[in-house]
């Protein structure tokens, strides 16, 4: 079962937060671990974590977080000043995995916490960090980095939204509001 994300974009306006837009994206939990604690399978230290719902939300973000648990909020102000190059405290809980091309090189191929094969090299991976799971597959406990945790586009476009109102109404005046489903 996977953890989905409501999220509302809020601007101040006319002395009250005034709901903009309402987010719908695809969960991706280095984003969630990284800026709310929420499924922080990659060792974040959670920078705006379980604030809760502001007291001055909007009708509608109260209406739309009534469902939700583990609410928070970042204004974008505080979205400027994360230092993206920051490592996460521990290594990520989950095995990533790399193809191996002709030339030696590796491709990121995808990361989880279980799969066929992955206890029989388990304890290589907590001893080298490292361990082939297959001819063509090498896998690694790796400590990501926040801007690794950016990942979709879709999540890019969410800033640059939010951006793109810090420039009209102000960094302090704008504002996302989320929630989680389990």
């Amino acid at each position: 079962m996977s953890t989905g994300i409501n999220g509302v974009v809020e601007i101040f306006q006319n002395g009250k937060w005034v709901e903009y837009d309402s987010i719908e994206t695809p969960p991706y939990y280095d984003l969630f671990g990284c800026l709310f604690g929420v499924r922080n399978y990659a060792g974040f230290r959670p920078l705006f974590a379980f604030r809760g719902i502001p007291k001055d939300a909007s009708e509608y973000t109260q209406l739309e977080m009534e469902e939700a648990e583990d609410h928070s909020w970042v204004n974008f102000a505080e979205l400027t000043t994360i230092d993206w190059e920051e490592p996460a405290v521990d290594f990520d809980e989950r095995v990533h995995c790399f193809k191996l091309q002709p030339d030696g090189s590796e491709v990121y191929d995808f990361k989880c916490s279980y799969m066929t094969g992955l206890d029989e090299i388990r304890a290589e991976l907590q001893e080298k960090h490292v361990a082939r799971l297959d001819e063509n597959t090498i896998c690694r406990i790796v400590r990501l980095k926040r801007a690794d945790a950016l990942g979709t586009p879709n999540y890019r476009a969410i800033f640059e939204q939010l951006k793109g109102f810090s420039e009209q109404f102000g960094a302090l005046q704008v504002r996302l509001v989320v929630g989680f489903w389990y």
